[in-house]
């Protein structure tokens, strides 16, 4: 039997406020062998960890398990980012910044952690912190405003591009910029619909391939691509929202 660590988020909005009150429940999960070898899920008992008023959500764990990151704000209505550690019990804050960070997520080989940063003029762009929260820098200048982003190895990274419509990039650390190699950008398939009679055959997210879905209204065609392997993403909204 196996024993690991299941994050829960548990959401209750007050009756006056801008951001919601959260809080962050840990609990073990135990996985064994059921008859004939399908796999059996126990869930323990869910541990409030932030128990207290105000916003603290986006967990993610850091490499090993043993602590998470995620994002609080806090009576000043500025968001920073927090560890805990899972075994002392303890939160330690890691950013004290004029600006607020969001989506706090390790670095490939746990070099650090990158965050949505709001700049002083509200623009959303893609930072990184060293572990200790030290060192601040930006990753990708020309990328913004920044939505959401997850790391596909150590220089690309999937980022969620806020816009008319909202687009799913894939950028290149080396150059700041969403990579030109022929990897498309990701439009959300109501962006993608035209009044055509024709089915034109939509570019998927997934580089080489191509499928699309069509559907007839009103005596025209709506086509949408669809990815053949599906990358999960979320709605476009800031992550002062989030």
């Amino acid at each position: 039997m196996r024993t690991c660590l299941l994050l829960l988020l548990a959401l209750a909005a007050p009756a006056a406020a801008q951001v919601p009150a959260t809080d962050i429940f840990v609990a073990t999960l135990k996985v064994a062998k059921g008859p004939g070898g399908t796999a059996q899920w126990q869930v323990g008992a869910p541990v409030n960890v932030t128990h207290r008023p105000g916003y603290d959500n986006q967990p993610a764990f850091l490499p090993g398990g043993r602590s998470f990151l995620y994002t609080v704000i806090g009576d000043d209505a500025q968001a920073d980012i927090y560890r805990y550690d899972l075994a002392a019990g303890k939160s330690t804050r890691l950013t004290t910044t004029t600006e607020s960070e969001y989506s706090p997520t390790p670095l490939p080989q746990g070099r650090g952690f990158s965050v949505v940063r709001v700049e002083p003029d509200s623009t959303q762009r893609l930072w990184a912190f060293d572990l200790d929260g030290s060192h601040p820098r930006l990753l990708l200048p020309g990328v913004k405003p920044v939505g959401y982003h997850a790391w596909i190895d150590s220089v690309t990274v999937a980022v969620f591009v806020l816009g008319s419509p909202a687009t799913l990039q894939l950028a290149d650390l080396r150059t700041g910029k969403p990579r030109r190699d022929g990897s498309p950008s990701w439009t959300p398939p109501a962006a993608r619909r035209t009044p055509s009679r024709r089915c034109p055959t939509a570019p998927t997210f997934t580089p080489g391939r191509r499928t699309a879905r069509c559907s007839r209204a009103r005596g025209h065609a709506c086509c949408a691509g669809i990815p053949r392997r599906r990358i999960g993403w979320r709605s476009p909204i800031s992550p002062r929202r989030a």
